[in-house]
């Protein structure tokens, strides 16, 4: 389900930093879980399907605070997240 459905944002987000934008990875989640209208539900189980070994036990909390910049995650999740 994510690496299909958040393709378009993803090529989209690329571009972006390729002109000069450099996109917080908070940013960057909450983007592309809003225009793939995903709730932070929805993305907690996609995650979570696409990868169970490296996103379980994750919780619609933890996607908040990645999106409010309060913690974020591992540079291997984030590498999973965006591919």
């Amino acid at each position: 389900m994510v690496g299909n459905n958040l393709k378009p944002y993803l090529c989209y987000t690329f571009t972006t930093i390729k002109q000069g934008y450099h996109l917080k990875f908070s940013e960057y989640l909450q983007n592309c879980r809003t225009q793939n209208n995903l709730t932070q539900e929805q993305l907690t189980h996609a995650l979570y399907s696409f990868d169970i070994d490296n996103f379980e036990g994750l919780s619609e909390g933890t996607i908040g605070k990645w999106e409010r910049g309060v913690t974020k995650p591992t540079a291997s999740k984030q590498v999973r997240i965006i591919k």
